[in-house]
């Protein structure tokens, strides 16, 4: 039978006592060790911050224009047909 080893992740070190006291009753609000607390708060900032990173917002002129184009594209110009050649 072999041994499960558990990886320890990063200490969490806090700028003062109300930080952590404000952290463990969040947690215990949720039912959750602190661990577990902050890895779920993380990966929820994580995914927003990749969706935001990865989002476009245009405005309804812009959304409109843009939906114009792709349903009627501009006849290829002289410096598009010399692009595509190489």
């Amino acid at each position: 039978m072999s041994a499960t080893v558990k990886q320890r992740g990063p200490e969490i070190n806090f700028d003062s006592d109300e930080q952590r006291a404000l952290i463990e009753e969040a947690a215990q609000s949720r039912g959750l060790s602190v661990t577990a607390f902050i890895r779920s708060s993380a990966l929820k900032e994580a995914n927003e911050i990749l969706k935001q990173s990865q989002l476009i917002l245009l405005s309804d002129r812009d959304w409109s224009t843009a939906t114009e184009l792709l349903a009627s594209p501009p006849a290829p110009n002289e410096a598009l047909k010399k692009l595509l050649k190489v």
